[in-house]
């Protein structure tokens, strides 16, 4: 077979610097058949990528959490940090992350009493 020997050469695609990227950390995580197929169909009917999706769900939804012995040994752990935290920074002010745990301390402490 004939093949020319003047056509152009395809360029390599330039690999994406993951440093300048704004999210450059990835996620995943495992399902059964079923629960894939239930989670596309909500993505496609959304309208939404699955990036914003799952973005969105995780970040804005209600999660119903079951209480254990390693549930309640990690708030513990994190409350006790949050109190070292705070006894450090007596003037400063306060980091954006240790608010959010303390929120989401709350939030389960709430759930657990049940009120």
């Amino acid at each position: 077979m004939y093949k020319r020997d003047n056509l152009p050469q395809a360029k390599p695609k330039a690999k994406k610097n993951e440093k300048n990227r704004q999210r450059n950390v990835i996620m995943n995580f495992r399902v059964t058949q079923e629960e894939k197929e239930n989670i596309e169909n909500r993505i496609s009917l959304s309208g939404l990528t699955k990036q914003d999706y799952f973005i969105q769900s995780l970040m804005n939804q209600c999660v119903i959490c079951h209480g254990n012995i390693r549930m309640f040994n990690v708030v513990e752990k994190r409350l006790l940090e949050i109190e070292e935290y705070l006894r450090e920074i007596q003037t400063s002010g306060v980091d954006e992350n240790i608010l959010v745990s303390l929120r989401m301390i709350l939030e389960l402490y709430v759930g657990i009493r049940g009120t």
